[in-house]
């Protein structure tokens, strides 16, 4: 994440873990800015499959491969942009 609060992605994609849209892998030359409304991220978990952001304001969003629900949506459609999945504080 850069100082403004705007995160970057790269690496493979194929389950839309980098949250761009795409499905498109990215390189660290070519890397690409997601949800440019994160300002002030606690923290980013990037796994294999799916990615996830704990917000200041205590909001969790997330993106990837959600066949076992590991997104915490209350499905098992998989998502290739951030969505919040909680909402408050934490």
């Amino acid at each position: 994440m850069s100082t403004s609060g705007c995160m970057k992605c790269w690496g493979y994609n194929r389950y839309g873990q980098l949250g761009d849209g795409s499905g498109r892998n990215r390189t660290a030359t070519a890397y690409v800015q997601v949800m440019s409304g994160f300002t002030g991220a606690k923290a980013i978990v990037a796994g294999s499959r799916h990615s996830m952001v704990l917000q200041q304001d205590g909001s969790v969003w997330a993106t990837g491969s959600n066949r076992l629900g590991q997104l915490g949506t209350g499905s098992t459609e998989s998502e290739k942009i951030f969505v919040q999945i909680r909402n408050g504080a934490v």
